[in-house]
């Protein structure tokens, strides 16, 4: 087979892995029930200022790229339930990219293409880690040219900041790796300078956006108090912590699996320790160490911060894993990039492919399960309220992490329906975490909206994850159904 013929072949195997990609993402999204986070994100974006916006980034602990992207489409009217089209026209173009860009052999891009890092969490579910995806692949190809695009570079590593705060270790490193170029004097052009103080100035921006102002409600969901009593970090605890990282990457089918004398989780261990070592010798018998440096300095920022906010900051959910699968496919593909030698290639190569070939235990269960059966009951509740209240209804609500899950759906398909908050007397917009809010029983929510809403005929009361008793609440509907996260919902009619 001619060179010519191989190429023709490679690019129309490289097109049919895209199709069959957005292919299945698409059919997935048709049938996915967007939840609670996704929900808090939509509603912050179209229900607030810009100045409301910035003001709630510290209680919701992001930075503002996301919501910036978002609202737009949200401001002019996108319906909710067609969201998931902005996360997948994310992940398309990392596809993109990632086959015609990247230089791995195509049966590694496969691998990558089809594991947790590339599938269903991040193309189905409009989260950040689409954005996330995006610029880390854009950064990975630009990475051999770095410096002479400086500019471009140190603007998505700032966009990067603005991300996620679980990748400022990250975005830190490619920094200091830069800056590093600057030092050693190999380049002294204003636009490198430039390409460092850009994402600088980014990452001060993001501290200013995140830091905890006294006048806001604090919400931080910490492991932290578990390691640290009084200041004193107990080494165990820690080790414990730590350890058990590995079944939220992994799963625990996988993890605790017995092999032999050990479980999966060790032998994962000592695979990974064994490839490590096998592509740092290789590469001091290569004499590579400079180049590589880079690529290890820019690994450390980026684990060793991750680790920490998992452990000390915020515990998660699988999802935040995702971009520890990010991190090592650009580390994988800055060493692909940078060193031909097969003896350096062969071992991170390896690196990437076990670890992302096991995540196919955590992304197509989660996938499967999505396509027939309901996360939560806020679109079952969403669509019974858009098919049955008559016009002008009101629903009078607490001020719950669930409600924007019901809220979103409705407001998308019934503009005529409000939603109002018992707890703020205003028309419901946002849920702030940590917000403290008096109790309200079943009798002070019947005063509360007969208050608000004396002459109105059609008030109701949705309630999540409780029942309400009083004569003047009649049960109209409820979705009980058992589901991952718990989003149970009752309706009310309010009787006169």
């Amino acid at each position: 087979m001619h060179n010519s013929e191989k190429k023709n072949w490679k690019t129309a195997v490289e097109l049919l892995l895209l199709i069959l990609y957005i292919g299945l993402h698409v059919f997935i999204l048709l049938n996915h029930e967007a939840f609670r986070d996704e929900a808090q994100a939509w509603t912050i974006a179209k229900n607030t200022t810009l100045r409301e916006l910035f003001a709630d980034l510290c209680i919701e602990g992001h930075p503002c790229l996301w919501y910036l992207i978002i609202r737009p489409f949200a401001k002019m009217g996108l319906s909710y339930r067609y969201f998931g089209i902005i996360s997948m026209v994310f992940m398309g173009i990392s596809a993109a990219v990632l086959l015609w860009r990247s230089p791995f052999p195509l049966s590694l891009k496969a691998v990558v293409l089809f594991s947790f890092a590339f599938c269903y969490n991040s193309p189905v579910m409009p989260r950040t880690y689409c954005v996330i995806t995006l610029l880390i692949v854009l950064l990975a190809m630009l990475w051999p040219r770095r410096v002479e695009k400086s500019l471009l570079y140190g603007s998505l590593i700032g966009l990067l900041f603005q991300s996620h705060i679980i990748l400022a270790g990250f975005a830190g490193g490619l920094v200091l790796e830069l800056a590093i170029q600057w030092i050693r004097g190999k380049c002294r052009e204003r636009k490198l300078l430039c390409g460092i103080l850009i994402p600088c100035g980014s990452a001060l921006f993001t501290g200013a956006e995140l830091y905890q102002r006294p006048d806001v409600p604090k919400y931080v969901n910490s492991t932290a108090s578990s390691l640290l009593s009084r200041l004193e970090l107990d080494p165990q605890k820690l080790l414990d912590s730590i350890y058990e990282l590995e079944e939220t990457v992994w799963g625990e089918s996988i993890c605790e699996a017995p092999v032999g004398p050990v479980t999966g989780k060790t032998l994962l261990l000592l695979v990974f320790l064994g490839l490590l070592a096998a592509l740092i010798a290789a590469v001091f018998a290569r004499r590579r160490w400079g180049q590589f440096g880079g690529i290890f300095l820019v690994g450390l920022g980026g684990f060793g911060f991750a680790l920490g906010v998992r452990l000390f900051i915020y515990s998660g959910g699988y999802h935040m894993t995702v971009c520890y699968f990010l991190m090592l496919i650009f580390l994988a593909w800055a060493v692909f990039a940078t060193m031909e030698e097969r003896s350096i290639r062969l071992p991170a190569g390896l690196v990437l492919a076990v670890a992302l070939v096991l995540t196919c235990a955590i992304w197509i269960p989660g996938a499967n399960y999505d396509l027939h059966h309901a996360y939560s009951g806020s679109k079952a509740t969403a669509d019974m309220i858009r098919d049955t209240l008559p016009e002008g209804s009101v629903i009078a609500v607490k001020q719950h992490h669930m409600t924007p899950s019901v809220s979103a759906y409705t407001d998308s398909d019934r503009k005529d329906i409000t939603f109002w908050s018992i707890d703020t007397k205003e028309p419901f917009q946002i849920f702030v975490w940590g917000a403290e809010y008096p109790p309200t029983d079943a009798y002070g929510v019947v005063l509360a909206v007969e208050e608000a809403f004396p002459e109105l005929e059609h008030c109701y009361y949705l309630s999540c994850g409780e029942s309400a008793h009083d004569e003047r609440l009649k049960l109209f509907y409820s979705f009980e159904e058992e589901n991952p996260l718990e989003e149970n919902y009752w309706l009310y009619q309010v009787l006169p």
